[in-house]
Protein backbone atom coordinates (compact mmCIF):
# COMPACT_ATOMS: atom_id res chain seq x y z
CA UNK A 1 0.00 0.00 0.00
CA UNK A 2 1.36 3.43 -0.93
CA UNK A 3 1.72 6.10 1.74
CA UNK A 4 -0.78 8.93 1.71
CA UNK A 5 -0.15 12.54 2.59
CA UNK A 6 -2.90 14.68 4.10
CA UNK A 7 -2.58 18.42 4.44
CA UNK A 8 -4.58 20.27 7.08
CA UNK A 9 -4.42 24.04 7.02
CA UNK A 10 -5.89 26.06 9.87
CA UNK A 11 -4.96 28.90 12.19
CA UNK A 12 -6.87 27.21 15.03
CA UNK A 13 -4.07 26.01 17.34
CA UNK A 14 -6.48 23.88 19.35
CA UNK A 15 -7.57 21.99 16.22
CA UNK A 16 -3.95 21.42 15.19
CA UNK A 17 -3.06 20.04 18.64
CA UNK A 18 -6.07 17.70 18.49
CA UNK A 19 -5.17 16.47 15.00
CA UNK A 20 -1.53 15.88 15.99
CA UNK A 21 -2.63 14.06 19.14
CA UNK A 22 -4.98 11.83 17.16
CA UNK A 23 -2.30 11.07 14.57
CA UNK A 24 0.19 10.13 17.29
CA UNK A 25 -2.33 7.82 18.97
CA UNK A 26 -2.89 6.13 15.60
CA UNK A 27 0.85 5.77 15.07
CA UNK A 28 0.82 8.05 12.04
CA UNK A 29 3.91 10.09 11.18
CA UNK A 30 3.26 13.80 11.75
CA UNK A 31 5.16 16.73 10.31
CA UNK A 32 3.89 20.04 11.64
CA UNK A 33 5.10 22.80 9.32
CA UNK A 34 3.70 26.31 9.58
CA UNK A 35 2.38 27.64 6.33
CA UNK A 36 4.74 30.20 4.73
CA UNK A 37 1.80 32.60 4.50
CA UNK A 38 1.33 32.30 8.29
CA UNK A 39 4.78 33.78 8.94
CA UNK A 40 4.77 37.56 8.95
CA UNK A 41 7.60 39.13 6.95
CA UNK A 42 10.53 40.75 8.72
CA UNK A 43 9.03 44.25 8.61
CA UNK A 44 5.72 42.99 10.06
CA UNK A 45 7.52 41.03 12.78
CA UNK A 46 9.54 44.13 13.68
CA UNK A 47 6.35 46.22 13.81
CA UNK A 48 4.68 43.65 16.07
CA UNK A 49 7.74 43.54 18.34
CA UNK A 50 7.89 47.33 18.61
CA UNK A 51 4.18 47.50 19.37
CA UNK A 52 4.98 45.85 22.72
CA UNK A 53 7.24 48.71 23.86
CA UNK A 54 5.59 50.65 26.64
CA UNK A 55 2.78 48.11 26.92
CA UNK A 56 3.37 47.47 30.64
CA UNK A 57 0.63 48.99 32.74
CA UNK A 58 0.80 49.22 36.51
CA UNK A 59 -0.55 51.18 39.43
CA UNK A 60 3.04 51.93 40.53
CA UNK A 61 5.13 54.63 38.94
CA UNK A 62 8.47 53.84 37.36
CA UNK A 63 10.24 55.31 40.40
CA UNK A 64 8.19 53.09 42.74
CA UNK A 65 9.01 49.98 40.70
CA UNK A 66 12.71 50.90 40.77
CA UNK A 67 12.56 51.32 44.56
CA UNK A 68 10.86 47.93 44.95
CA UNK A 69 13.49 46.25 42.78
CA UNK A 70 16.37 47.82 44.70
CA UNK A 71 14.86 46.75 48.05
CA UNK A 72 14.23 43.20 46.81
CA UNK A 73 17.84 42.64 45.72
CA UNK A 74 19.80 40.14 47.76
CA UNK A 75 23.51 39.60 47.61
CA UNK A 76 25.33 36.65 49.10
CA UNK A 77 28.73 38.12 48.29
CA UNK A 78 30.67 39.38 51.28
CA UNK A 79 31.56 43.03 51.49
CA UNK A 80 35.14 43.54 50.32
CA UNK A 81 37.21 46.56 51.23
CA UNK A 82 39.51 47.76 48.51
Amino acid sequence: MQPHTLLFETSNESAIRELISLAQRLGVKVTDTPSPAAKPDVAERARLFRSLFGAWQSEESGEELNRQLREARQSTRPDIEL
